[in-house]
Protein backbone atom coordinates (compact mmCIF):
# COMPACT_ATOMS: atom_id res chain seq x y z
CA UNK A 1 0.00 0.00 0.00
CA UNK A 2 1.34 3.43 -0.95
CA UNK A 3 1.34 6.01 1.80
CA UNK A 4 0.23 9.51 0.82
CA UNK A 5 2.37 12.37 2.07
CA UNK A 6 1.84 16.11 1.84
CA UNK A 7 4.37 16.13 -1.01
CA UNK A 8 2.02 13.97 -3.14
CA UNK A 9 -1.16 15.84 -2.24
CA UNK A 10 -2.47 18.53 -4.57
CA UNK A 11 -1.04 21.91 -3.61
CA UNK A 12 -3.23 24.11 -5.84
CA UNK A 13 -6.89 24.38 -6.81
CA UNK A 14 -5.91 23.61 -10.42
CA UNK A 15 -4.31 20.33 -9.29
CA UNK A 16 -7.42 19.44 -7.25
CA UNK A 17 -9.64 20.32 -10.23
CA UNK A 18 -7.53 18.14 -12.56
CA UNK A 19 -7.65 15.11 -10.25
CA UNK A 20 -11.41 15.48 -9.82
CA UNK A 21 -11.96 15.66 -13.59
CA UNK A 22 -9.60 12.73 -14.21
CA UNK A 23 -11.86 10.41 -12.21
CA UNK A 24 -14.94 11.64 -14.07
CA UNK A 25 -16.39 13.79 -11.29
CA UNK A 26 -18.00 17.16 -11.92
CA UNK A 27 -17.43 19.18 -8.74
CA UNK A 28 -15.64 21.96 -10.65
CA UNK A 29 -17.72 21.92 -13.84
CA UNK A 30 -18.78 25.45 -14.79
CA UNK A 31 -22.45 24.40 -14.94
CA UNK A 32 -22.32 22.93 -11.42
CA UNK A 33 -20.57 26.01 -10.05
CA UNK A 34 -23.10 28.27 -11.75
CA UNK A 35 -26.09 26.26 -10.47
CA UNK A 36 -24.93 26.61 -6.86
CA UNK A 37 -23.56 30.15 -7.36
CA UNK A 38 -20.27 28.66 -6.12
CA UNK A 39 -16.85 30.22 -5.89
CA UNK A 40 -13.66 28.35 -5.09
CA UNK A 41 -11.10 30.19 -2.97
CA UNK A 42 -7.44 29.83 -3.97
CA UNK A 43 -5.95 28.71 -0.64
CA UNK A 44 -5.11 25.00 -0.33
CA UNK A 45 -4.07 23.37 2.95
CA UNK A 46 -2.54 19.87 2.52
CA UNK A 47 -3.21 17.72 5.58
CA UNK A 48 -0.13 16.77 7.58
CA UNK A 49 -1.52 13.24 7.95
CA UNK A 50 -1.75 12.81 4.16
CA UNK A 51 -5.54 12.40 4.16
CA UNK A 52 -6.08 15.08 1.51
CA UNK A 53 -6.03 18.81 0.88
CA UNK A 54 -8.48 21.22 2.47
CA UNK A 55 -9.91 24.22 0.63
CA UNK A 56 -12.89 26.55 0.90
CA UNK A 57 -15.87 27.21 -1.34
CA UNK A 58 -18.68 29.70 -1.04
CA UNK A 59 -22.24 29.32 -2.21
CA UNK A 60 -25.17 31.64 -2.37
CA UNK A 61 -28.80 30.60 -2.51
CA UNK A 62 -30.48 32.32 -5.40
CA UNK A 63 -34.11 33.13 -4.83
CA UNK A 64 -36.73 32.28 -7.40
CA UNK A 65 -40.41 33.03 -7.88
CA UNK A 66 -40.35 36.01 -5.54
CA UNK A 67 -37.99 34.49 -2.94
CA UNK A 68 -35.05 36.61 -1.81
CA UNK A 69 -31.43 35.67 -2.48
CA UNK A 70 -29.62 34.34 0.57
CA UNK A 71 -26.25 35.55 1.88
CA UNK A 72 -23.00 34.10 0.55
CA UNK A 73 -21.74 31.45 3.00
CA UNK A 74 -18.63 29.28 3.14
CA UNK A 75 -17.90 25.56 3.38
CA UNK A 76 -14.67 23.67 4.08
CA UNK A 77 -13.96 20.91 1.53
CA UNK A 78 -11.53 18.01 1.53
CA UNK A 79 -9.97 16.85 -1.73
CA UNK A 80 -8.96 13.23 -1.25
CA UNK A 81 -5.82 11.87 -2.93
CA UNK A 82 -8.12 9.91 -5.28
CA UNK A 83 -9.65 13.13 -6.67
CA UNK A 84 -12.95 12.90 -4.79
CA UNK A 85 -14.16 16.04 -3.02
CA UNK A 86 -16.03 15.83 0.28
CA UNK A 87 -17.54 18.46 2.53
CA UNK A 88 -15.45 18.61 5.71
CA UNK A 89 -17.68 21.09 7.56
CA UNK A 90 -21.40 21.52 7.55
CA UNK A 91 -22.52 22.91 4.19
CA UNK A 92 -22.34 26.73 4.35
CA UNK A 93 -21.32 26.54 8.01
CA UNK A 94 -19.26 29.75 7.99
CA UNK A 95 -20.41 33.32 7.55
CA UNK A 96 -16.96 34.56 6.50
CA UNK A 97 -14.15 33.33 4.27
CA UNK A 98 -11.72 34.08 7.08
CA UNK A 99 -13.49 31.74 9.50
CA UNK A 100 -13.72 28.95 6.92
CA UNK A 101 -10.04 29.29 5.94
CA UNK A 102 -9.04 29.23 9.61
CA UNK A 103 -10.93 25.97 10.09
CA UNK A 104 -9.44 24.46 6.91
CA UNK A 105 -5.96 25.33 8.14
CA UNK A 106 -6.72 23.86 11.59
CA UNK A 107 -8.06 20.62 10.10
CA UNK A 108 -5.02 20.30 7.83
CA UNK A 109 -2.58 20.69 10.74
CA UNK A 110 -4.35 18.08 12.90
CA UNK A 111 -2.45 14.91 13.60
CA UNK A 112 -4.32 11.61 13.76
CA UNK A 113 -5.36 10.56 17.25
Amino acid sequence: MTQTTTATLPQTIDAIRDRNARIGHHFFDPAALRFFASRVLDDVFPAVDGSGSYFVTSERFRGFAGCQDGPRRYSVRLALPTGEVRTASEFQEYATARAAKSEAKRLASRLPS
